[in-house]
């Protein structure tokens, strides 16, 4: 159970008042550079210790595709109007493609990334348009009763 307030509970005890502890904020860069240096480290066992069950070309192409499976996830988030979640994936996204873009090896070591990467950045393009779009239909519709309201 997570309580609200941003506090969590010590692992297997419940939340009360003596057990919890304040969470980092996770747009803290501390945290952040923390997290990352898990996934890399995990990452890194998996390639190393033959456990991801792929190559790091094969790896590197599925990041790649990630960010068109993120794509339909902010368009079916757009259609329900949720839109909490858009700019954090949009981020994410710019985070992929920043990365991907610096492996610039032959195809030969990256099994075709060139492709993918290149694919990614279209996309993501498309899925910021499509946000900017609706973030200037919003405004332009606020604006819009902003007026109604001051011609009454």
């Amino acid at each position: 159970m997570r309580p609200p307030g941003g506090y969590w509970s010590r692992p297997g005890q419940p939340w009360n008042e003596s057990t919890r502890v304040l969470r980092p904020p996770r747009s803290s860069g501390y945290v952040h550079d923390t997290e990352k240096e898990f996934a890399e480290g995990c990452v890194t066992m998996a390639l190393v210790t033959g456990k991801l069950g792929v190559g790091s070309a094969a790896y590197l192409k599925g990041v790649g595709e990630v960010v068109g499976e993120l794509r339909r996830y902010i368009l079916d988030a757009i259609r329900r109007g949720d839109l909490a979640p858009v700019e954090a994936l949009l981020v994410d996204m710019d985070d992929i493609y920043g990365v991907l873009v610096t492996m610039d090896f032959p195809d030969a070591f990256t099994g075709g990334l060139r492709r993918p990467t290149d694919s990614a950045r279209g996309i993501l393009e498309d899925a910021r348009r499509r946000y900017a779009g609706l973030r200037a239909e919003e405004s332009g519709e606020a604006a819009g009763n902003h007026e109604k309201k001051a011609a009454r």
